[in-house]
């Protein structure tokens, strides 16, 4: 009738219940997190111009969200001034 756990009473459906919730919680944390973090990881990616490491990756993970708004404040910044800054070529620019 409940397949593996068949031999559950009440008090073992709730504790079960209980830890489905809590585990679907955490996961929808988790997700978000990522989702949170997706910008700025492709931003990283782009800058370095290769994937992060997992120690990378957990640096940032462990980041609060305030921490994470600066740093992604700062690295807008950094990729802002590196497009800013690129040579032109063509004329009327000399490169002596």
């Amino acid at each position: 009738m409940y397949g593996e756990n068949f031999w559950f009473d009440e008090q073992d459906w709730d504790e079960h219940n209980r830890k489905q919730t809590a585990l679907r919680n955490s996961e929808k944390e988790k997700s978000m997190r990522t989702e949170q973090l997706s910008p700025i990881l492709t931003l990283l990616t782009t800058a370095a111009g290769r994937s992060l490491k997992a120690r990378e990756l957990r640096l940032l993970e462990n980041m609060d969200e305030k921490e994470i708004a600066v740093f992604a404040k700062l690295m807008q910044d950094v990729v802002s001034v590196e497009q800013i800054n690129e040579p032109q070529f063509g004329y009327g620019y000399f490169n002596d």
